[in-house]
């Protein structure tokens, strides 16, 4: 039989999917060992479980306790709605009520505890469908579906390569949350599952795509404010660059948005901040000689070209804003609150 690229994709595609199912079985079976099940617990725990990969995850779903519900909606729903995977930390704020937007001075000590949190709770509320990763995980272990090794303890210990870790170790205040799989992606928004969320879930959903964008624009609040309080000599490329993709990121997210008054209202704060910052978009009719001579000899970048002209170009007109005759003023942090508070209160009844 001759292996043609579309014969040999398919066959790589089902060599996967065994494995994925098998580190799923072996997860349900070392989970088993760990509660001290018999021998006779654990073969009907094997014997529970679907050789289909799709009725292993609805498995899996179904047995979310029913108190979960409506959290493991909003999770996915997070999921489906962001273009690129979001931050565990972004995630914490998805299961709190009446907290600060934009909190100021978290440790690194709190950051890490609510990942763990974020952890446990795409455990329990995502039947582990959704995961945390990290770039350690990636560079060290590959994808989820060789992580066969690898078992969180209840007291943050993880196991691996025959030695303990912690938590932090393996995990960063930077995780990401990622399906297990693409095809957890595929399963979860078939008409079958979306039926099933409508037989759990009330119609009073999230307006998840402007949950994100308002809380993208505290990501870019943020870095703004950095940006404006940090010296000349340490504003960096990298910095800029952070900018200029929050930025990005958030009109990206602005514009999926459905809601015209959300759309208005962060609209509005966020020409409040750019006005703050005089960052406005980048001018291609400068030579490229101007924008190097802006940093200065021996400024190190690693982003391309193009990116690198922008960064200038912002750095150039931030230190014009510093002037005191142009300079605007960046909205102060209790405004910033207060109208993101607004927001995410009227999303929140709507």
């Amino acid at each position: 039989m001759v292996m043609t690229p579309k014969s040999t994709n398919r066959t790589n595609r089902g060599v996967e999917q065994v494995f994925l199912w098998v580190y799923l079985v072996v997860k349900s079976l070392v989970n088993g060992l760990r509660n001290g099940d018999e021998l006779s617990v654990l073969r009907d725990r094997l014997s529970e479980l679907p050789s289909n990969l799709d009725l292993l995850y609805r498995h899996m779903l179904q047995r979310v306790p029913k108190r979960y519900w409506s959290a493991s909606f909003r999770l996915f729903d997070i999921m489906k709605s962001s273009r690129t995977a979001p931050k565990a930390l972004l995630l914490w704020y998805l299961g709190e009520r009446g907290y600060n937007p934009l909190e100021d001075n978290l440790s690194e000590e709190t950051k890490l505890a609510r990942c763990y949190q974020i952890y446990l709770r795409l455990m329990t509320q995502c039947a582990g469908l959704l995961e945390l990763r990290t770039d350690f995980i990636d560079r060290h272990v590959g994808t989820t579906d060789t992580r066969l090794d690898m078992v969180i303890d209840d007291d943050t210990d993880v196991i691996r390569y025959g030695r303990k870790r912690k938590f932090g170790e393996v995990y960063s205040i930077d995780s990401t949350v990622h399906y297990l799989h693409r095809t957890v992606h595929d399963f979860l928004f078939t008409a079958d599952i979306e039926s099933l969320w409508k037989g759990r879930v009330s119609e009073s959903r999230l307006d998840s795509v402007s949950w994100l964008a308002t809380h993208r624009f505290i990501d870019v609040y943020e870095v703004a404010m950095r940006v404006k309080e940090a010296e000349d000599g340490y504003l960096s490329s990298a910095l800029l660059y952070e900018w200029s993709e929050g930025l990005r990121t958030f009109l990206v997210t602005l514009e999926d948005s459905s809601n015209h008054g959300v759309r208005s209202m962060l609209g509005k704060m966020i020409k409040d901040v750019e006005q703050g910052l005089l960052v406005f978009s980048f001018d291609g009719s400068r030579a490229p000689e101007e924008y190097t001579a802006l940093l200065g000899e021996g400024t190190e970048t690693r982003y391309n070209w193009l990116e690198c002209l922008l960064q200038f170009d912002c750095l150039a007109r931030i230190k014009a804003a510093r002037h005191p005759k142009v300079g605007g003023d960046l909205m102060n942090r209790q405004k910033a609150v207060q109208d993101v508070t607004t927001v995410l209160k009227w999303i929140d009844s709507i």
